[in-house]
């Protein structure tokens, strides 16, 4: 593959993948300043909100810095993507894309106005070998590169984690105030996991009942819920007079609960919808589902919407940790060729999040999954 062509192809997840394994030419580093560069550390991945690379180290002429690193495809995506008024990018000790035509007087500025040393790379022949599998049009190959897909499906969990979080916002009214919609939400994106893909207003017409019930401080009766939302089709798994059982009495628990303010309160509440979950709710498979979905999802939107900063990527990281069973329909998605590529932990880390979550399904005619991601 020609240079030209891997800048063409060239994703963020593949550039990341790139960074971390030094995949460019080390003897031409030097900033657009005319400073010379050694890494002495890439940095860590990050897969919370910020840079992408933290905790790294590198040497500017005879200076050395540590700090963050963030990668861009064009280096105007800086300003772009607001990293100029964000102060998670105050962090950041380099800025690196790759190398393309830049204005003599573009600088990378920070929220402190601070001006961010930049730096172009070029790509080594491994690079070029790496990114073949992520290129825009997977089905022109039937290679895969299991450190890219593992990556892209890191980045496509993130991005997943903060769509999630916009969707849950949406669920609840404003009218009600801030902490009566936030619980408004919570319960109704319960009600709307509880149901198949194809039932999920059902679910939503339940959960609001079901809801205002609570707000009236009313009981309701699980046959009296059903009758009242027609739902007697809704849910999938389960006797629906059990799920809704189950869903009441989460549903009561997340009503009574204060929201969390300081960080402790954070693991607190978050424990408590865990033991929560695993006291109302049967079955492993819907277990960790709703720990994830509910559990780890509502905590962190709540740290977002109250600038808790170290509870957001405390509860990134917790995110990437919760992986459901696999059902016997996706399994039964995954070729064996591909199986033998991953050992069982990366399987279970890779299709829970994404044939599930998002209801993705294996393309059998390219094989390969990297175009379901974005």
């Amino acid at each position: 593959m020609k240079k030209s062509s891997l800048k063409e192809n060239l994703t963020e997840a593949s550039f990341q993948l790139f960074w971390k394994l030094q995949s460019f030419e080390e003897n031409e580093l030097v900033t657009l300043s005319g400073k010379s560069i050694q890494i002495i550390s890439c940095g860590k991945l990050n897969y919370g909100p910020g840079p992408d690379f933290l905790e790294a180290c590198i040497r500017i002429d005879s200076v050395i810095h540590s700090g963050s690193i963030e990668l861009h495809l064009r280096h105007k995506d800086w300003y772009n993507h607001n990293h100029h008024t964000d102060n998670l990018y105050n962090s950041v000790i380099l800025h690196v894309f790759p190398s393309q035509p830049v204005d003599s007087n573009f600088t990378t500025l920070n929220c402190s106005e601070n001006e961010v040393e930049m730096m172009m790379i070029k790509f080594t022949e491994q690079s070029s070998i790496l990114a073949q599998p992520s290129i825009s049009k997977p089905c022109s190959t039937t290679t895969l590169n299991r450190e890219i897909l593992l990556i892209q499906a890191k980045a496509a969990s993130n991005f997943y984690l903060s769509e999630s979080a916009q969707h849950l916002l949406k669920l609840g009214e404003t009218s009600l105030g801030l902490e009566k919609s936030f619980k408004q939400s919570i319960i109704l994106r319960l009600f709307e996991l509880l149901g198949s893909p194809y039932q999920k207003e059902a679910g939503l017409r339940t959960g609001k009942i079901l809801f205002q019930t609570l707000l009236s401080q009313n009981n309701i009766t699980s046959d009296a819920l059903i009758d009242a939302a027609y739902i007697r089709n809704w849910g999938q798994g389960k006797s629906i007079e059990k799920k809704i059982s189950e869903a009441i009495e989460l549903s009561e628990f997340i009503y009574s609960r204060s929201l969390p303010i300081s960080l402790n309160d954070f693991y607190d509440y978050f424990s408590s919808l865990q033991d929560q979950i695993n006291k109302s709710v049967t079955g492993l498979f819907w277990q960790q589902t709703l720990l994830r979905n509910i559990a780890c999802l509502s905590t962190y939107t709540w740290a977002s919407l109250i600038y808790q900063v170290n509870a957001m990527n405390y509860f990134c990281k917790i995110w990437e940790t919760i992986h459901t069973t696999i059902p016997n329909s996706v399994k039964k998605q995954v070729p064996d060729s591909l199986r033998k590529q991953f050992n069982s932990f990366e399987l279970s880390a890779l299709y829970p999040n994404f044939l599930l979550d998002q209801h993705k399904t294996f393309c059998s005619k390219g094989n390969c999954l990297t175009c379901n991601f974005f």
